[in-house]
């Protein structure tokens, strides 16, 4: 059921490469005054539609927490091909979460989205400051 109201739902990975989406994402953040650094690691390569859509889902809904809750100034974004995997790595300087807060709506259905996909979602504090958002698939 999931699968099929996902597919009804329009993604703008439809006609564009994940890197140009994720760096649109960027750029509407960006306007709400962050300050933002994107990076890509590795060449780009072909995924599996449903990896690119975690991916990008994971970046949108990384920005949008952070804009919500962090009261940060800062962020990373760090997309990184390798040979076996595909990483994206979101830390902000911001607030973090509080101990012991379980995760929401938004990284629970993160989480979900990651691990049906054999992948590994990481959502902690930073031992510096702030928060952390990395997910690992297969690639």
């Amino acid at each position: 059921m999931r699968r099929s109201v996902a597919a009804l739902r329009p993604t703008p990975l439809d006609e564009r490469p994940l890197p140009d989406v994720i760096r649109q994402l960027v750029d509407d953040a960006r306007q709400d005054g962050l300050v933002i650094t994107f990076e890509q690691h590795g060449n780009s390569k072909p995924l599996a539609p449903e990896s690119e859509i975690v991916l990008y889902r994971a970046a949108q809904e990384t920005l949008t927490n952070i804009r919500k809750h962090a009261r940060a100034s800062i962020v990373t974004i760090h997309l990184t091909y390798r040979t076996t995997s595909i990483s994206l790595t979101v830390r902000d300087n911001g607030v973090g979460r509080a101990d012991g807060t379980p995760d929401h709506v938004g990284l629970l259905g993160l989480r979900e989205r990651t691990e049906s996909l054999n992948g590994i979602l990481r959502a902690e504090n930073h031992g510096e400051g702030g928060f952390i958002v990395e997910v690992t698939l297969p690639n």
